[in-house]
C-alpha cells in the first residue's frame, strides 16, 4: 500500500542477499523487530520468486500435517501438478518417505529457482518438521532456498549446518536500527519532534522498530509516552480508543483471525463495507497491512493486544465463528474449519463434514482432529452420523484392533434395533460389515464372511467406506502371504480365497480384482509347480491393470519375476523390473510405494544384487511402517536376505532371533520358513553342520506340510550342503522335488547374480579378454550386429556406460556367487 513507508536499509539488504547463496537462512529476533517486513521487502525488490508460508497458532492442532497442507497450498501457486503430487504423498513421517519427497522436489526444477519462506516458524515446535527441513537442506538442491523467520532459533543443527556452509543466519543485531538508520527513518516519515523527543526514542527503543513506531505515533498525537508504560497502553491510546464503538467491535472480531482476504471478510461479516473498513485501518495503522498476495495481515503485537482487549468485553461473535467454519470447509482446510466449529460448539457441522468425506481423503491431519471430536461426542451424535463414526472406527482398527473391534461391536448392536432417517438399516450394517474386514484382515474365512454379508446387505449397491482405490495388501507384495497362517492349510486357504474373494471385489467396485488368479499363481510358485504359475500370474496382472489395482499388480510382478529367475529368462525379468521402476516413479501412495520397494528388494536379493535393494530395507530402517499391520513383517524377509548377502553371519544370527516375534504377530508361516532358512545358514557358518541342520529342519517341518519348496530353491547356494547331507528328516517325494529344484537354481547362480543371459556372459568374458566386436562375432559364430546388441543389453543391465565399467560391475556381482560356489 502506498501509505506504508519502508526505509531502504543497505546494510540489512547486503546481509539478506546471502540467502541466495545458501540452502537455508535463519532470521531470528524477538517480536517487533521487522523480520517479516525485511524479508518480504527484500524479495519483492529483487523480484525473487518465492512461496510464503505464514504459520499461525492453528499449526499446533496437527503440526506436521497442517504444515504440509500450507506447503501444498503454497506450491499450488507455481505448479498444480507438483502440488497434487505432494498432497498425495502426504507429510513424510519417516526417513524413507523423506527420501522420496526430496527426490520428487529435486526433480521439479523451476526456471528461476525458488525461495520458500516459513514465517513464524517458532510456532511449529515439531521434531518431524525440523528433521524433514534439515534433510532437505542437506540434500542441497541447487535451485531451492529455505528461509525460516521466527522469534527463536529453530531446533535444527544450525551451527553444524553453518560449519558445512549450508546455512547463514540473521539476528536482532542485524535487524536493529542503527542511529544513522533511525535518523533516516525520522526523515522518511517526516517526524517533526524535537531533539529531546528523538533522544528519548533512541534511548528507550534501542533499535526496536515496533517501539520506535509506537513512540513516534504517540509524540505525533501529542501523547507523551514513557516506555515503562506497557505496550498495551500505548496501542490502546494510539490505535484503538480513537475509533467509535462499531469500528472497535469490528477490530475485536477481526482478532479471531490471523489473516484474511477481502472476499473472506465480506463473507464472514456479511457486509460489503467490511473491505472499506479494512482499507481504512490499513491506511491509519502500520500494524495492519495488505500484502502482495491479497492478505490483510495483523502484526502479532497488535493481534495480541486485540485478543487481550477482547477478553474484557462481551462480544456477539457466534454467527461470525460459524461462518468462519463454513468458509474454511469450502477451502478444504479441515483444520481451521473444525477449529472454528469447535469454538462455536457446533459438532454437528464436523460430523456432517466427516460423513461426506471419502475415507481415502481422511489423512493424518484429520485423524488427530477426529480423535479429539469423538472423545467429546455423545452417543446420539455418533449414531446420527454413522458413516463418520465407521470411518473413525476404521482408523482406530489400524492401530488398535481390539479397541476398534469393541467399538464396532457396540455400533452394530445399536443399529440392529434402530433405524436412521437417511440410510436403511441394511446400508449401515453393510458398511459395518465392510469395516469388519479390517478387524479380520489376514483371516481369509472371516474376511470373506464379512464381505459376503456386506454384499448381501448392499442389495446391488457398492460400499461407500471401501472402494477400488483402497489399498488391499497392507504393504506386502505377496497376496497369500498374509492369509497363510497355519501349517498344512496353505492349499485350503488359497481355495477359500479363490472361491470367496469375489464377494469383496463386487462389494467394493473392484478392490482386489485379479487376486483370485494371483492366489493360484502364488501357490503354484511356492510349491514348485512352475509351469502352473505363469499363466494365472499374467492373467492377474492384466486384470489388476485393467481395474487399477496397484497392489495386486505388484504381487503379480513379484510372482512373475521369481518364476523368470528360476527359468533363467533374464530379458523378460529385466522387463518386469523396468515396469516396477516405472511404478516407483509415478506412485504417490506411501503404502504402495513401500510395497514396490519390498517387491524389488526381494527380487534383487534373489539375484544377489544387494546394492540395488532399496536402502531402507538393506539397512533395516523400518520406520516406514507406522501401522502394525502394514507390511506384516514381509519387509523383514527382505532385510534378512540383504544381511545374508553381506556374509556377516553373526549379524544374521542375531537378527533372525529377534525377527521370530515379528512373524508371531500374524502367524506368517512363509515368514517363519524364510527366517529359519536364514538362521540355519548363519548357524552352519558359525557353529557347523549339525547346528545348521537343526535350524533348517524347523523350516522343512513347516514347508513339507504344504509341499512348499521355492524359499529353499531361492537360497539353494547356501543350503545345498545341508540338503545333501542326508541328515534332514524329509519324506522321499518331498526331498526329491526339493533337491531337484535347488540344484537347478544353484546351476543358474552366476546368471542370476549378474542379471545377464548365458550368451551375454559369453560376450562380456570375451570383452574382458580384450576381444574386439568382430573377433567376438567370429568366435561365437554370430553377426557383428548381434554382438553390438548384446553389448548394449549388457551395459543397460549393469548400469554401465563403457566396457571397463561393465566388466567391473560384472565381476562385483558374480563375486558373491563364485565365493559361495567355493563354499559348497
Amino acid at each position: 500500500m502506498a501509505h506504508i513507508k519502508i526505509l531502504k536499509r543497505k546494510r540489512l539488504d547486503e546481509k539478506l542477499n546471502e540467502l541466495r547463496q545458501f540452502p537455508l537462512t535463519v532470521v531470528t529476533a524477538p517480536m517487533g523487530f521487522g523480520k517479516t517486513t525485511a524479508v518480504r521487502t527484500f524479495l519483492n525488490a529483487r523480484e525473487i520468486p518465492y512461496i510464503w508460508l505464514a504459520m499461525t497458532e492453528s499449526i499446533r492442532i496437527a503440526a506436521s500435517e497442517y504444515f504440509w497442507f500450507l506447503l501444498v497450498k503454497g506450491v499450488r501457486q507455481i505448479s498444480a501438478d507438483f502440488a497434487d503430487s505432494l498432497q498425495e504423498l502426504g507429510f513424510p513421517n519417516d526417513s524413507v518417505q523423506i527420501s522420496r519427497i526430496i527426490d520428487l522436489i529435486g526433480s521439479k526444477k523451476p526456471e528461476q529457482g525458488l525461495t520458500v519462506v516459513i514465517d513464524d516458524y517458532y510456532l511449529i515446535e515439531n521434531a518431524q518438521i525440523d528433521l524433514f527441513l534439515e534433510q532437505l537442506v542437506l540434500a542441497r538442491i541447487p535451485w531451492l532456498h529455505i528461509v525460516l523467520v521466527g522469534r527463536k532459533v529453530p531446533e535444527i543443527h544450525i551451527e553444524e549446518l553453518k560449519l558445512k556452509g549450508f546455512c547463514c543466519s540473521i539476528d536482532a543485531r542485524e535487524l536493529s536500527f542503527t542511529e544513522e538508520e533511525l535518523e533516516n527513518y525520522f526523515e522518511l516519515i517526516g517526524f517533526r519532534g524535537g531533539e529531546a523527543e528523538k533522544q528519548k526514542i533512541r534511548s528507550y527503543a534501542s533499535g526496536w522498530i515496533a517501539a520506535i513506531y509506537l513512540m513516534v505515533t504517540s509524540f505525533s498525537r501529542n501523547i507523551n509516552p514513557e516506555f515503562h508504560h506497557s505496550i498495551h497502553a500505548m496501542l490502546k491510546s494510539s490505535f484503538f480508543d480513537k475509533y467509535d464503538a462499531p469500528m472497535q467491535d469490528f477490530l475485536l472480531k477481526l482478532s479471531f483471525f490471523d489473516r484474511l482476504t477481502a472476499e473472506q471478510a465480506v463473507y464472514l461479516f456479511e457486509d460489503g463495507e467490511a473491505v472499506n473498513r479494512l482499507n481504512r485501518l490499513c491506511a491509519e495503522n502500520a500494524f495492519i497491512i495488505l500484502d502482495d498476495e491479497g492478505w490483510y495481515r495483523f502484526h502479532q503485537i497488535f493481534l495480541d493486544f486485540l485478543r487481550e482487549e477482547r477478553q474484557t468485553r462481551k462480544l456477539n461473535a457466534g454467527r461470525l465463528i460459524e461462518r468462519a467454519g463454513e468458509w474454511y470447509s469450502e477451502q478444504e482446510d479441515h483444520v481451521l474449519a473444525f477449529k472454528y466449529w469447535m469454538m462455536a460448539g457446533n459438532h454437528e457441522k464436523i460430523f456432517g463434514e466427516l460423513e461426506r468425506t471419502d475415507i481415502r481423503k481422511i489423512n493424518s491431519i484429520d485423524r488427530k482432529l477426529i480423535a479429539r471430536v469423538f472423545r467429546n461426542a455423545t452417543e446420539e451424535q455418533k449414531h446420527a452420523y454413522p458413516l463418520a463414526t465407521l470411518k473413525y472406527i476404521w482408523l482406530v482398527i489400524l492401530n488398535d484392533q481390539e479397541k476398534g473391534a469393541e467399538m464396532l461391536r457396540e455400533f452394530e448392536e445399536y443399529f440392529r434395533s434402530h433405524d436412521h432417517p437417511d440410510y436403511t438399516r441394511n446400508q449401515i450394517l453393510a458398511e459395518s460389515a465392510m469395516v469388519s474386514t479390517a478387524v479380520a484382515f489376514n483371516d481369509a474365512e472371516k474376511v470373506i464372511e464379512c464381505s459376503r454379508k456386506s454384499l448381501r446387505l448392499l442389495e446391488g449397491k457398492t460400499s461407500m467406506i471401501r472402494n477400488r482405490k483402497s489399498v488391499l495388501t497392507y504393504g506386502t507384495p505377496h497376496f497369500t502371504y498374509a492369509y497363510y497362517r497355519t501349517p498344512g492349510e496353505f492349499r485350503r486357504t488359497v481355495d477359500v480365497l479363490v472361491d470367496g474373494f469375489q464377494s469383496h471385489i463386487d462389494a467394493t467396485d473392484g478392490c482386489g480384482m485379479g487376486c483370485r488368479s494371483l492366489a493360484r499363481a502364488e501357490y503354484a510358485l511356492e510349491t514348485g509347480e512352475l509351469e502352473q504359475a505363469e499363466l494365472p500370474a499374467k492373467k492377474a496382472l492384466y486384470q489388476a491393470n485393467l481395474w487399477e489395482q496397484s497392489s495386486i499388480a505388484i504381487c503379480a510382478r513379484l510372482t512373475l519375476a521369481r518364476l523368470l529367475i528360476q527359468k533363467n529368462r533374464t530379458d523378460e525379468l529385466q522387463a518386469v523390473l523396468r515396469e516396477l521402476g516405472d511404478m516407483t516413479k509415478s506412485e504417490l501412495n506411501p503404502i504402495v510405494a513401500n510395497t514396490i520397494d519390498n517387491c524389488t528388494g526381494y527380487i534383487y536379493a534373489c539375484l544377489g544384487q544387494a546394492e540395488k535393494i532399496p536402502g531402507w530395507l538393506r539397512n533395516g530402517d523400518m520406520t516406514a511402517y507406522t501401522s502394525k499391520t502394514q507390511g506384516m513383517a514381509f519387509n523383514y524377509i527382505v532385510y534378512g536376505k540383504a544381511v545374508l548377502l553381506t556374509g556377516d553371519y553373526m549379524q544374521l544370527e542375531v537378527l533372525t532371533e529377534t525377527l521370530e516375534k515379528r512373524f508371531e504377530t500374524f502367524c506368517n508361516q512363509l515368514g517363519y520358513i524364510h527366517n529359519h532358512i536364514h538362521r540355519s545358514v548363519a548357524k552352519y557358518h558359525i557353529y557347523g553342520m549339525m547346528e545348521g541342520i537343526k535350524e533348517l529342519q524347523k523350516a522343512i517341518d513347516i514347508a513339507r506340510q504344504d509341499s512348499i519348496v521355492m524359499p529353499f530353491a531361492e537360497n539353494a547356494e547356501w543350503l545345498l550342503p545341508m540338503l545333501k547331507s542326508g541328515l534332514l528328516d524329509m519324506d522321499k517325494p518331498f526331498a526329491g522335488r526339493l533337491l531337484e529344484l535347488c540344484e537347478k537354481g544353484s546351476g543358474n547362480r552366476i546368471e542370476n547374480a549378474t542379471g545377464l543371459s548365458a550368451r551375454e556372459i559369453e560376450v562380456i568374458l570375451l570383452l574382458e579378454a580384450g576381444k574386439s566386436q568382430k573377433e567376438i562375432a567370429d568366435q561365437l559364430c554370430i553377426s557383428p550386429n548381434t554382438v553390438k546388441r548384446h553389448i548394449q543389453n549388457i551395459y543397460q543391465k549393469l548400469d554401465a556406460t563403457n566396457r571397463m565399467c561393465a566388466i567391473k560391475r560384472f565381476r562385483e556381482r558374480s563375486e558373491t556367487s563364485e565365493r559361495l560356489a567355493g563354499q559348497e
